[in-house]
């Protein structure tokens, strides 16, 4: 096990007002997988990702049992001892805004060397090599070393920010919404890169993302995020095969599938929650047409729905028959 969570909340302090956005969320992450996580805009998914990297903004707190990455306390480390020794040496970042984190100004090869420099005693000569050869890695040319953001396409840039990401030769990479604002041919490289760099690093990677389809094309598992917790964490071929939560059933409605092309999608009526307080409660609940009285006053505790399988919901053991109802539309609109 690389990464195990247990029991993570963001709470974020605004207008007097206090917003959970992630909410006892608990999970583990082992080495040599990628870990998808999917979810609607608000979910929660970016304050995750801040609260494991140590970034939530000055007017957030992030309480845990216990965030361990490969045997160390993350949140009990001192900051200095966590910038040194794990952000980017073991943990690094591919952000949301990718293609706009380059400084215009200054040269791509350049700004990796830079960062390599920051973390790491390295002569610059040794660390000019090492980022031609990630570039390489990533599918670029290393005469574009010297080259500046603007001369890189969109799918360029993606890929400069995954050698940078690599750069120290990070256990888990970490990456939001790497194919957002990409065409399909280029969102279809930049995965069989990531595949590729797995493969060839055997490092770790968690790959944020609100398209479950590109979930299904590249992640090992996947963790359907809703209400700032994990409602489902299944292996990818297990999660659509079987879904077991009500809010998968209804994500993978809306899930266009070649095998079946004259399928009528189906969309979740409603909105995702404003947590203002923590209820033990279903969040989904509002939502969800298999909803019973309990679901208003219990939060659901995760079980077993297989060997890999895990599933928040009061319901789960009927999990076969709310699936079938699920493709229904009229189960969803009456």
């Amino acid at each position: 096990m690389l990464l195990d969570v247990k029991n993570l909340s963001v709470i974020y302090r605004m207008d007097g007002q206090h917003i959970h956005a992630v909410n006892r969320l608990s999970f583990q992450l082992q080495e040599n997988e990628i870990f998808g996580v999917v979810g609607e805009s608000g979910c929660g998914k970016s304050s995750l990702i801040k609260a494991l990297l140590r970034l939530v903004a000055r007017n957030g707190s992030v309480v845990a049992d216990s965030v361990s990455f490969n045997g160390s306390e993350l949140l009990q480390m001192p900051m200095e001892e966590f910038r040194k020794s794990i952000l980017w040496q073991k943990i690094a970042l591919v952000p949301q805004s990718a293609m706009n984190s380059l400084n215009p100004v200054y040269k791509v090869g350049p700004q990796i060397v830079e960062a390599i420099a920051a973390h790491k005693q390295m002569p610059e000569r040794q660390a000019r090599e090492k980022v031609h050869d990630l570039f390489e890695s990533v599918g670029l040319q290393k005469e574009l070393f010297d080259s500046y953001p603007h001369q890189f396409s969109g799918g360029m840039r993606q890929r400069a920010m995954i050698a940078m990401a690599l750069a120290l030769d990070p256990k888990l990479i970490i990456m939001d919404e790497p194919t957002t604002g990409l065409d399909v041919l280029v969102q279809d490289k930049i995965l069989k890169t990531l595949r590729r760099i797995k493969d060839d690093t055997k490092c770790s990677m968690m790959i944020i993302s609100h398209d479950i389809a590109i979930m299904s094309e590249i992640a090992t598992r996947i963790g359907v995020m809703y209400g700032g917790s994990f409602v489902e964490i299944a292996p990818t071929h297990d999660l659509f095969k079987d879904p077991s939560h009500p809010y998968t059933m209804g994500l993978t409605n809306a899930f266009p599938s070649i095998r079946e092309l004259g399928k009528e999608l189906i969309s979740i009526p409603g909105s995702p929650p404003v947590m203002t307080q923590e209820e033990d409660k279903c969040w989904f609940e509002p939502r969800c047409p298999f909803a019973t009285n309990d679901c208003q006053m219990t939060f659901p505790a995760a079980t077993k729905a297989g060997s890999d399988h895990i599933v928040s919901c009061l319901r789960s053991a009927e999990r076969k028959k709310l699936a079938r109802l699920a493709k229904e539309k009229t189960t969803w609109t009456s």
